[in-house]
């Protein structure tokens, strides 16, 4: 598709999230971990009766420790990683776990959306953005129950940039909410700045 570099590019700055890669396994191997440490504890219990000393009792926690660090990865897993993306005047640049990635607009002919699942759910897209130089991928995960469309992850606005889409003539009222969902949360970053500043007191009461 002809691209439109002469449009006026839409600056927006963000944040989004990533799976881990083969997050099914990851969690069903915490899964099994978990289990097979408990029932080890339990072999324990019914071999060798409760913990008399204190040997006996940390040869009991031994087992009990990586059950609930087990446990606790799996809504760490499921959450996935934070990224943020910066869509500037000439490229789009993705800060993710692995680095910064610079995509250039005049680079980019086309960004493919493949849905995925976890455990047979909805998860999110295998986002490819093909480039002339290589291709990028990312695992985008939904930002919420009814955010499920490709016009509602970051890339959405790579493709305008890159001239790829025209939201106008599309469908002027998804870009109006998509617009207002970017205003949202500009305010909630504004919100965030606003509360790490200290209180005012005596003693930076002038202080900017």
């Amino acid at each position: 598709m002809e691209q439109n570099s002469g449009s006026e590019k839409m600056i927006r700055r963000g944040t989004f999230r990533v799976a881990y890669r083969n997050e099914d396994k990851l969690i069903i191997g915490c899964i099994i971990g978990a289990v097979l440490c408990v029932a080890m504890f339990i072999t324990g219990l019914v071999m060798f009766g409760a913990p008399q000393d204190f040997l006996g009792f940390m040869s009991s926690v031994f087992w009990i420790i990586p059950a609930v660090v087990c446990v606790i990865c799996i809504p760490v897993i499921r959450y996935g990683r934070n990224c943020a993306y910066n869509a500037g005047e000439s490229e789009f640049e993705t800060i993710t776990p692995r680095g910064s990635d610079y995509l250039y607009y005049s680079d980019i002919s086309e960004v493919i959306y493949t849905p995925t699942r976890l455990f047979g759910k909805p998860r999110g897209f295998l986002v490819t953005v093909v480039t002339s130089v290589r291709d990028f991928t990312f695992q985008y995960i939904y930002g919420g129950e009814e955010l499920d469309q490709p016009e509602h992850t970051p890339f959405y606005l790579l493709e305008i940039n890159a001239g790829l889409r025209e939201p106008e003539a599309a469908d002027p009222e998804l870009t109006a909410a998509i617009m207002s969902q970017f205003a949202v949360m500009k305010e909630k970053q504004a919100d965030r700045i606003s509360k790490r500043r200290p209180k005012k007191n005596w003693k930076n009461l002038f202080d900017d």
